[in-house]
């Protein structure tokens, strides 16, 4: 059990479920965002809340970010009453976040220059996994700075890997994960929108799809929500609006052409005109279906 204290600043869909993991294993972790709701959600399951992200660093040795995109990264470290007025010197500072590996080098850059340590670290699993504490985190940093923070990580992640000891080596393998995940998500709306057009019940379809060789992760768990009529499922298309273009920039400085990548970003464009940033993803995959026969 670690005696470290942790700032948590960014108690969202993801944030909030990892921040309360933390402290029901007993760990002293202090919160903040800037909605009030979350933060008497993170103690009641332990956890304290702060009044500003300065607040929550004071007297902290670990300092967990991961609002949306790289400006709130920023403002929240950096900014007025933002964590480094209140980290002590020579504090972790792990960038959850997925932000591109441009932004979270500069932002390592920074910190260093400060004298505190920076650990890339975004995940997947989505909210759902968030929740059961079972997110893949995807870590960059040198091997004894990693270790140091590994006991506040655990209680969030089925898995660690540890791809590099350089920051922005995390959030580059996150954007590969991000172009599956945006074309799964898009392949998944034309099964769904071509079945529709036959008449064929999609739940038969799934059945067999789920044990077939081009099922996906995604595919299970999105389009099930669709056959559930639940469409609930935590992910939102403002978040791939954000990701794929991060993923994009990625692929286009290594010249390399990313067809399958562009035409899921136009679809999820199209898809969020008409359903709005913060429809959840499995929105786009039923509004395939309504769209034909509007």
């Amino acid at each position: 059990m670690t005696s470290q204290r942790i700032a948590f600043i960014g108690l969202g869909a993801m944030g909030l479920p990892m921040a309360s993991n933390i402290a029901r294993a007993g760990l002293d972790v202090v919160g903040f965002d800037v909605r009030p709701e979350p933060l008497t959600s993170l103690a009641d399951a332990g956890g304290k809340a702060a009044h500003s992200a300065q607040e929550a660093a004071s007297n902290a040795d670990v300092a967990i970010v991961i609002p949306l995109n790289a400006r709130q990264v920023q403002d929240a470290l950096f900014g007025p009453d933002g964590v480094l007025d209140g980290l002590p010197k020579g504090s972790t500072v792990i960038v959850m976040a997925t932000i591109g590996a441009q932004a979270l080098r500069a932002i390592a850059s920074k910190l260093a220059e400060g004298g505190y340590a920076c650990v890339d670290a975004p995940v997947t699993g989505g909210a759902q996994g968030a929740q059961a504490g079972q997110l893949t985190i995807i870590a960059a940093a040198p091997d004894d700075v990693l270790e140091r923070v590994r006991p506040v990580l655990e209680p969030m992640a089925r898995v660690i890997h540890h791809v590099g000891t350089e920051p922005g080596q995390g959030q580059f393998v996150k954007l590969l994960n991000q172009l599956l995940v945006g074309v799964h998500i898009v392949a998944s709306s034309e099964v769904v929108a071509i079945a529709a057009a036959a008449g064929f019940p999609l739940d038969k379809a799934y059945d067999v799809l789920c044990d077939g060789f081009g099922r996906s992760e995604v595919f299970a768990a999105r389009v099930k929500s669709v056959v559930d009529q639940n469409l609930k499922t935590g992910g939102s298309l403002g978040i791939f609006l954000k990701d794929l273009p991060l993923a994009q920039e990625t692929a286009a400085e290594l010249g390399v052409p990313t067809f399958t990548l562009a035409s899921a970003l136009q679809y999820v464009r199209l898809g969020a005109r008409a359903l709005g940033e913060t429809a959840d993803d499995a929105e786009l995959i039923a509004w395939a279906a309504r769209a034909r026969d509007s």
